[in-house]
């Protein structure tokens, strides 16, 4: 190789080499949840942010990245990885359509550090410099617990069924009464409950102050059109339950005050109905 061309191609390599990786961001279309002591996370979200190829048959889950393969099967803590038996800490299962894995294994798995830190947790591939924060989740039925689903229902994660407790506030965000006091946020009730959609949600951070009756909590967002933005949502303990109270996007966002009557406190679990 001409020495020219491979001062150029060194050149080249180091300029990568310092230019930040963004290899997408891990995000989920329904919120991890603790079970039994054991933090739980959606399986393909994080075993495909890993870059491995997820397949579900007769029962049996085949992720596959390079030469490590790992099957698992719901309900079992026997699992096949990189063709030798192993003991998954806690079961598999399936909930609302999806497939949940121990979030330790879900990362280690793969060669990925997870890395609990207090109440959040860091799961990082140091070999293709890729990282995450995500908070610990709570158990659903705990106070933090239920405002996670909240939150889960404000950005449309969770379907709102009819006669549920817990998302009859949202039903009544269509209702002509409601769509006066949505008019600040740009539009009908309709419009805005699909611009506030989210396509994928992590949360990073959660604070709950349980005596003063306040929650917040640090998200990563996909919207509909594809833009990843940074909110910080901050909730209110209401009589009727937890209520979205203001929601702020960084990097020059503004705050946008949410109607009273978003938020209560979950009873109930939703479907999502889409394939694990």
């Amino acid at each position: 190789m001409p020495l020219r061309r491979l001062l150029l191609v060194l050149l080249a390599l180091v300029i990568l080499s310092a230019l930040p990786v963004c290899a997408g961001e891990l995000l989920f279309d329904c919120l991890p949840i603790t079970r039994n002591g054991h933090a739980f996370v959606p399986m393909r979200p994080v075993f495909e942010w890993l870059g491995a190829t997820v397949r579900y048959e007769h029962g049996f889950v085949t992720a596959a990245k390079g030469p490590t393969r790992v099957t698992l099967e719901p309900g079992s803590t026997e699992a096949i990885v990189a063709d030798k038996p192993f003991e998954i800490e806690a079961a598999p299962f399936t909930e609302k359509g999806r497939i949940y894995v121990p979030l330790r294994f879900s990362g280690e798995a793969f060669g990925a550090w997870v890395q609990p830190e207090g109440r959040v947790v860091r799961i990082s591939l140091a070999q293709e410099r890729k990282s995450a924060e995500m908070a610990i989740p709570p158990d659903p039925r705990s106070l933090l617990g239920k405002m996670w689903r909240v939150i889960a229902l404000f950005y449309g994660l969770e379907k709102i069924e009819p006669y549920d407790q817990a998302s009859a506030p949202y039903r009544k965000l269509v209702t002509d009464r409601m769509a006066q006091s949505l008019a600040a946020e740009g539009g009908s009730a309709e419009a805005v409950l699909k611009a506030r959609k989210a396509l994928g949600l992590r949360i990073k951070r959660d604070q709950l102050d349980a005596a003063n009756g306040t929650g917040q909590a640090d998200v990563v967002v996909r919207r509909g059109n594809g833009t990843i933005i940074n909110q910080t949502v901050r909730l209110l303990l209401a009589r009727t339950g937890w209520k979205v109270d203001q929601v702020t996007t960084a990097a020059g966002g503004s705050s946008v005050p949410q109607p009273a009557e978003t938020g209560a406190a979950p009873t109930a679990e939703q479907p999502v109905g889409t394939p694990p």
